[in-house]
């Protein structure tokens, strides 16, 4: 199973992987962090579910993690269009049938796929 795993993250260290996977991740934090600060007087709200978070919050040492907490939703999305890109280039290459074909136990493959 630790095969699988290191064959995995030889492909998470690919150049095109990484650098579009740390752009994404570093447009939807600073999207989050800068929407919040952006509508910090807003009388509708700048938090989840027109939660307030006023200057003096976000002045606080912690008050930058709520940025951060804001914007774990939208990561997760992000993680799974990753994820489901992947899979599909697997899929279009025949790289992810080949592996089904070989290995005689596929649930190390599928273990290997998910983590």
């Amino acid at each position: 199973m630790w095969n699988v795993f290191r064959a995995e993250l030889t492909k998470l260290k690919r150049p095109s992987l990484s650098l579009s996977t740390i752009a994404a991740v570093t447009f939807v934090t600073g999207l989050t962090t800068s929407l919040l600060f952006l509508l910090v007087d807003s009388p509708e709200g700048n938090g989840e579910r027109g939660v307030r978070i006023g200057r003096d919050v976000l002045a606080l040492p912690s008050g930058v993690t709520l940025s951060f907490s804001n914007a774990a939703g939208l990561l997760g999305i992000v993680a799974l269009c990753i994820f489901a890109a992947q899979t599909a280039q697997e899929y279009t290459y025949g790289t992810l049938r080949n592996l089904l074909v070989r290995q005689p136990s596929r649930m190390k493959i599928l273990i290997g796929e998910m983590s």
